[in-house]
C-alpha cells in the first residue's frame, strides 16, 4: 500500500523492471493479483482486500498513524506485515499508535547510510532571494 498514486506507480514500475507484474487498486483500477498496491483511501473504502494477502507491504507507514487511516492497522493483526519509512515520528505523536501494532525491527540512521555510500553526501548551498 501507498499514500499516493505517485507513489504506486513508482512500485508497478520498479516492479516492471524486476519481472514482477503489479496490478493497481485505486479509484481508477480496481484490480487484485497476487502484486497487487494499492491506495491507502482505496483500502479504507474495501479493508476486505487485506484479507486475500500474505504479506501486506505498508510504504510510507506514517501516513498510517493519521485517524483516517488507523483502522488500516486493526485489519492487520495476525497478519505479515512489512511498514517502511524515513520519517515515522509525527508531530501528534499518533506513530506510539503504529508502534503499538508494529514494532521496529531494523532501523538505519542519515549517518551510517552516508558513510557506507546508501546516500549521496548533503551539500548546503546558501541561495539569496530577492524582495
Amino acid at each position: 500500500m501507498t499514500p499516493y498514486k505517485r507513489v504506486m506507480n513508482e512500485w508497478v514500475k520498479k516492479g516492471r523492471e524486476s519481472d514482477i507484474l503489479f496490478t493497481r487498486f485505486y479509484g481508477g483500477e480496481k484490480r487484485l493479483s497476487r502484486y497487487t498496491v494499492a491506495i491507502y483511501n482505496s483500502v479504507v473504502r474495501h479493508p476486505e482486500i487485506l484479507d486475500q494477502f500474505e504479506l501486506i507491504i505498508l510504504d510510507e507507514i506514517h501516513h498510517v498513524g493519521a485517524d483516517v487511516f488507523s483502522n488500516i492497522l486493526s485489519r492487520l493483526d495476525g497478519k505479515r506485515v512489512l511498514g517502511f519509512t524515513a520519517t515515522l515520528k509525527r508531530e501528534d505523536s499518533r506513530h506510539q499508535f503504529i508502534l503499538s501494532k508494529l514494532p521496529v525491527v531494523y532501523t538505519l540512521d542519515l549517518k551510517t547510510e552516508m558513510e557506507n555510500g546508501y546516500v549521496a553526501p548533503i551539500q548546503v548551498v546558501p541561495a539569496r532571494m530577492n524582495d
